[in-house]
């Protein structure tokens, strides 16, 4: 009886060990030019399979962006919130920004803008 509760809690630990894994981590960020938005390398499940793509395609696929570890995908929202208040932004002054960060947040968290 001991045997097979022991066996019971190995393989339900496994499933939940399997469920709990994030298979997508980040590997390389690519920091770009003004115009082109920044790109992320990251790696899916194992060292082999390497995939590129822009911070906006990652953040805004909520399926994609569920695989990467919590850490990770604050990292990216907070790559992709300098990627869009920042960038181009050299003649704005502090008052454009501020605006532009309001309706930004407002914008990220689906509230009206105050």
């Amino acid at each position: 009886m001991k045997l097979l509760r022991n066996i019971q809690n190995a393989l339900i630990y496994a499933v939940t060990a399997i469920k709990n894994r994030y298979p997508c981590k980040i590997d390389t960020i690519h920091f770009s030019t003004k115009l082109k938005p920044t790109e992320i390398e990251y790696r899916v499940l194992n060292r082999l399979d390497v995939r590129t793509n822009d911070i906006h395609e990652i953040v805004l696929n909520n399926s994609l962006l569920e695989k990467f570890h919590p850490s990770d995908a604050l990292k990216l929202g907070i790559i992709l919130a300098g990627d869009m208040l920042f960038k181009d932004n050299e003649s704005m002054t502090y008052e454009e920004l501020h605006e532009k960060y309001k309706s930004f947040c407002a914008e990220i968290l689906g509230t009206e803008k105050k």
